[in-house]
């Protein structure tokens, strides 16, 4: 779970991924509780990511890098959209030298 700019409008996002379930959608703030807490409107769908996602902020925008279990490589997603306007570029994968794979885990 990272909470992001994901529109670039200055707002408190919601982004969440689960592995398992090939997941990852953000929720936008529409609007705030008098507390100031964040109102999440519906969910999106990025139907096209899968495994384990997360943002990386990079100034005012953020990439997402999505890894899987049990795989030595990682894809990352450069956001070349506009502010407001998220848009990704095609994955760029990333071979990871790791030994965290052992066995079956």
């Amino acid at each position: 779970m990272d909470v992001i700019d994901f529109t670039g409008a200055g707002t408190k996002d919601l982004f969440l991924s689960a592995r398992n379930a090939n997941y990852a959608n953000p929720w936008r703030q529409i609007g705030t509780y008098l507390d100031g807490d964040p109102i999440l409107g519906a969910e999106s769908r990025i139907d096209w990511m899968s495994g384990h996602v997360t943002a990386v902020p990079d100034g005012g925008v953020f990439h997402l890098i999505s890894i899987f279990l049990m795989r030595k490589n990682a894809h990352f997603y450069r956001n070349i959209g506009r502010k407001r306007a998220p848009e990704f570029a095609d994955s760029v994968n990333l071979e990871l030298d790791a030994d965290w794979v052992k066995g079956n885990e």
